[in-house]
């Protein structure tokens, strides 16, 4: 089984996860994701799926992989209700 490359654009993650990353945030996102990915222009980011991750088909599951990470980078963000 060999990896093969996929697109993102830029701005269609930040409007499917809700938040204003650049680019290169974005490489770092996905780096923490297993995902290798460089930034083709701008605009796009070009990402290297390996073949083990069947779960990766299409540019919203780079998005959501984004957003994973992007949530664990912010889990401070989370606010913890003491109520029961």
């Amino acid at each position: 089984m060999q990896s093969r490359e996929l697109d993102i654009d830029v701005d269609y993650a930040n409007t499917l996860i809700g938040i204003q990353e650049s680019p290169e945030t974005m490489v770092r996102l996905l780096k923490k994701m297993g995902l290798n990915s460089e930034v083709k222009d701008v605009k796009t980011l070009t990402v290297t799926v390996d073949a083990i991750r069947t779960d990766v088909l299409h540019p919203c599951d780079l998005a959501e992989d984004i957003g994973i990470a992007h949530n664990y980078n912010n889990s401070t963000d989370i606010k913890y209700s003491r109520e029961r």
